[in-house]
């Protein structure tokens, strides 16, 4: 049985066969006190560096589940698109294309409540279908950090959710972190 996905080096020059859907996760480097640092406090630069990787972890773990799948579904429809996971901040957490459209990426006004409304108008002047995924949020304060261990370590989750932030969510709590 083929795996259901795999790694892409850029530097080997790869070919990428029609009808194949590629992802990419963009993030910063996880090192203290340069990723997550609206998280200190509570958290240390490092602890902040940590959770970011147990977020990766995730991410990576969820890839072939969840909303990426439906991602995928969006794009597997006929005609050029775009599909996009709003954030409550006015932001996304995902973009996903059929085609290379670089002007989704200008004229956007970085880190603002103004990103996602500012990419659908892109999208709009370039005549691309717009499909939204479900809104979810960024972990970037103690207030989301509070509301991802309410979520994540009540008796009402979902227990193979985020594995590796819950796992390291639930030693900050036992240390009385949080």
């Amino acid at each position: 049985m083929r795996p259901s996905h795999r790694v892409l080096d850029p530097s080997a020059g790869a070919t990428i066969a029609k009808n194949i859907c590629a992802l990419a996760v963009m993030t910063k480097a996880p090192r203290a006190g340069q990723v997550k640092t609206r998280l200190v406090p509570p958290l240390s630069p490092e602890e902040a560096a940590q959770l970011n990787i147990c977020f990766l972890h995730d991410t990576a773990a969820a890839v072939s589940a969840d909303v990426y799948a439906k991602a995928v579904e969006f794009l597997s429809n006929p005609g050029d698109r775009v599909v996009l996971g709003p954030s409550d901040d006015g932001g996304y957490y995902l973009i996903g294309m059929k085609q290379d459209h670089r002007q989704l990426f200008e004229r956007i006004e970085w880190s603002t409540e103004r990103v996602l409304e500012q990419t659908k108008q892109r999208a709009r002047e370039l005549n691309l279908e717009v499909s939204l995924l479900p809104t979810g949020y960024d972990v970037d304060d103690a207030a989301t950090l509070r509301r991802l261990c309410d979520e994540l370590l009540s008796s009402e989750s979902t227990p193979d959710v985020a594995l590796n932030t819950r796992k390291f969510l639930a030693v900050l709590m036992t240390q009385k972190k949080l």
